[in-house]
């Protein structure tokens, strides 16, 4: 009998809990909500450049820093993540913190209110915005995004094959073209380049580009705030033709991505590679240390602007205007950026604490080079709104193929410039 008055006790107590929990409860049940943070990336680790271990890193600090939230991250590979993001955006599925590219890259986001502005969450958080940081995220006078390190273009040169085979590091367009010639009389593969993600091959447009436009007139044409340049265009097109007609690229660079060609350069089989400064830390490993250095790109005889430069500043994180919990997504992209550069230890528009590792040799090389840096422009599938980006990638990959010359890369060129 008592057994059964203590069962009734019981079912009293639970049928009163929960109609205190029911409708007109006092109870917050926000309060017991998970607070999630979603990341989404391009940082897999099969990425070899130095920024994703960097970043990969700032992430696992993120999560020790802010144990109150449950952070997630989503690492996609690079050439899926830039479909993946559009997709998501145009779905809007879940995702608080987003790796983008500035300028035509994120437009488009920001003019769909896709976006969150940061203005009031960085003055919140005591960070300037006026400063380098953010400058490339500002778009209609509002941040929406928050820089994370400099990307400088340069090339790195295998110094051991140069000398075997009596060569000077190339400072001209002639006397880079002589070299792909010998190495490829020589069997050795003069340019690692990852051409199955077409973006590695259009570095060079971009900077034979700058070289005779400016980088002022670079970014207006593609604006469209000046008339297009069809002779420019012309005479790069006949250009990067010539490079490839010289054996500088091999048919396997097209079965290829990025990270193949940077391996393969770094494994000693290759004498060059055009890429960004993200690979300074593979340049400087053990392995190769003192055999690869890093050198301005070439300058051919139409050069008007021989220290503008690809590169410098075009990545960052953003907070989708969707998420949940602008505030707290905001403060773990700020963190994450900053410990992301910190990481690194590189070149970075971020303040580097006393105990931050120091430039080692290649990077200080590169960063000779962006001190003589007078004009810079980022490559023109991040300039460029997104479709006409991957227009213009799918007009430059045909010269590598040797299916167009400078009059049709001009002419294809044009159509997308409209």
């Amino acid at each position: 009998m008592k057994r059964g008055v203590s069962v009734l006790i019981i079912l009293c107590i639970i049928i009163s809990l929960s109609a205190c929990q029911g409708k007109g409860s006092t109870i917050d049940e926000k309060a017991y909500e998970e607070t999630i943070i979603r990341i989404i990336s391009p940082y897999t680790q099969s990425n070899s450049d130095a920024l994703t271990a960097s970043f990969c890193e700032a992430i696992k600090q993120a999560q020790t820093k802010f144990p109150q939230y449950t952070i997630i991250h989503n690492a996609i590979n690079t050439e899926t993540y830039k479909d993946k993001i559009k997709i998501n955006m145009a779905a809007n599925e879940p995702m608080d913190i987003f790796f983008s590219w500035t300028e035509g890259f994120l437009e488009p986001f920001v003019n769909k209110q896709l976006v969150l502005k940061l203005d009031d969450y960085i003055v919140d958080m005591d960070a300037p915005f006026e400063d380098e940081r953010f400058s490339k995220f500002e778009m209609d006078g509002n941040i929406y995004g928050i820089g994370m390190g400099y990307w400088y273009g340069v090339l790195y040169c295998n110094t051991e094959l140069f000398s075997e085979y009596g060569l000077e590091l190339p400072k001209t367009w002639e006397e880079l073209v002589e070299a792909c010639l010998v190495f490829n009389k020589n069997e050795i593969e003069p340019f690692a380049c990852g051409l199955r993600d077409i973006w590695p091959g259009h570095l060079l447009v971009c900077q034979l580009m700058l070289q005779m436009m400016g980088a002022e007139a670079y970014h207006d044409m593609a604006k469209g705030e000046i008339p297009y340049d069809y002779n420019t265009m012309e005479i790069v097109g006949d250009y990067v033709l010539e490079l490839v007609k010289a054996g500088a690229f091999s048919k396997g660079s097209f079965n290829k991505g990025n990270d193949d060609a940077a391996l393969e350069f770094f494994s000693g089989k290759a004498a060059m590679f055009f890429n960004g400064s993200c690979h300074s830390k593979s340049a400087q490993a053990e392995a190769v240390r003192g055999k690869i250095v890093a050198v301005s790109f070439p300058i051919v005889k139409e050069c008007r602007y021989p220290t503008d430069y690809i590169g410098k500043y075009s990545t960052g994180l953003c907070v989708a205007s969707s998420t949940p919990h602008p505030k707290e997504a905001a403060e773990v992209a700020l963190f994450i950026a900053e410990q992301a550069a910190i990481n690194q230890g590189s070149l970075t528009m971020w303040e580097m604490p006393d105990n931050a590792q120091r430039l080692n040799e290649v990077e200080q090389e590169i960063a000779a080079i962006a001190e003589k840096g007078t004009g810079w422009g980022n490559n023109y599938d991040v300039v460029l709104p997104s479709r006409k980006g991957t227009e213009f990638l799918n007009a430059v990959i045909k010269l590598y193929k040797q299916e167009s010359d400078g009059k049709i890369f001009a002419s294809e060129a044009a159509k997308i410039f409209k």
